[in-house]
């Protein structure tokens, strides 16, 4: 039985976040102008101090990590993407107003599955596969920061605490810190906290 605390931290601003599109794992969008000043203006002392550093495949994550700890390689985990919005991708409320099949997905509070694209459980499943594949790699007592996707935060504190999935929303640069135990299958969460205001006013 391994004991660790994760901090899992969302990924800098996109052009796609500002515009709230659904942006998921079909769109590879870098990091806006005003992401990189986002990164730029955090307090690096606030930042946690973890042994190990992992982020998702996305150009969005590849550069928060680099930005964030540029004293540390990230290993990059390929299954920690977003959910595949499928129709949905790239578009805005705006765009999807009209669409009979969003206007359903919304009065389901967003329970049915995207249309050509991903449902909740699927994309629950494939990211806690993910976050084992962390814990798998991490040596004693590692602790470890995990660049990834809001999605994949809200499915991972969700389904390893009971909550709801939409109540574990985090924007931009925030995210949670958890202590853990891991016997190689099973994941007890020992405590989970909010984490944000690493950025300067």
């Amino acid at each position: 039985m391994s004991k660790h605390r994760i901090i899992l931290i969302r990924h800098a601003r996109t052009k796609g976040n500002d515009e709230r599109r659904y942006i998921g794992c079909s769109i590879n969008e870098p990091v806006s102008e005003e992401g990189l000043i986002s990164l730029k203006s955090i307090d690096a002392d606030k930042l946690p101090v973890c042994d190990r550093l992992f982020c998702g495949s996305m150009i969005r994550c590849i550069t928060t990590s680099k930005c964030l700890f540029p004293n540390m390689e990230a290993e990059i985990i390929p299954d920690l993407t977003e959910m595949d919005f499928g129709l949905f991708e790239g578009k805005n409320h705006e765009d999807l107003k009209d669409d009979p099949y969003y206007i359903r997905w919304i009065e389901s509070n967003g329970t049915l599955p995207f249309p050509e694209g991903e449902d909740m459980e699927r994309f629950t499943l494939r990211s806690i596969e993910a976050f084992k594949d962390i814990l798998n790699r991490l040596k004693g007592d590692e602790s470890a920061a995990v660049i990834c996707h809001g999605g994949n935060i809200m499915a991972i504190i969700s389904a390893l605490t009971g909550g709801k999935y939409f109540d574990h929303m985090v924007n931009n640069l925030e995210g949670y810190c958890m202590d853990i135990t891991y016997d190689g299958e099973r994941i007890d969460v020992l405590s989970y906290e909010r984490l944000g205001a690493w950025i300067d006013p």
